[in-house]
């Protein structure tokens, strides 16, 4: 495949197409113990003119014939400027969850779409608009989901831990 990979078996030379979020998924399934849901990511140069490529739409059929349809999925942005040292694109763009394996090319086409939705043009302003990679990765059902910061948001000091969590 050109387009899409396993996060787990992304290769360094298509890292820079992946984006944050699928560059760290791949980081820690490679080289920690922690357990992450297997899935995929669909490189940024997959999209043209706010849709995939026919390559790479061939290629999303192709896995979604592989995948379990007895799982549902997350289908994620990895914006190549999220989560950098300049910028941190946490939650602007869309995520598609619970996604039923017939809807995928549909989740997927959700979220590039919201590379252009107000509030992402909002929160760059003059930043770098260079692409959206997305994950697609089994979905768990959460008991409860929830944020660790590692520094305290508004100081910035890395003395302790803040942490908030819904039901």
């Amino acid at each position: 495949m050109n387009y899409i990979y396993e996060l787990k078996c992304l290769p360094e030379d298509k890292r820079h197409l992946a984006g944050g979020k699928a560059n760290s998924l791949s980081y820690m399934m490679k080289n920690t113990k922690i357990r992450i849901p297997e899935g995929h990511v669909i490189l940024a140069d997959a999209v043209s003119d706010g849709r995939l490529k026919e390559e790479a739409l061939a290629e999303l059929e192709s896995l979604c014939k592989k995948l379990d349809g007895n799982v549902t999925y997350a289908v994620r942005s990895s914006a190549l400027n999220e989560d950098g040292s300049e910028n941190s694109f946490a939650g602007q763009y869309e995520t598609v969850t619970d996604v039923r394996l017939g809807d995928i090319p549909k989740a997927v086409q959700t979220v590039i779409d919201s590379a252009g939705n107000e509030r992402v043009r909002e929160y760059i302003k003059d930043g770098d608009t260079s692409g959206i990679g997305i994950v697609i990765q089994r979905f768990v059902k959460p008991q409860f989901a929830g944020v660790v910061f590692t520094s305290d948001v508004f100081t910035g000091a890395d003395d302790h831990l803040t942490g908030n969590f819904v039901q």
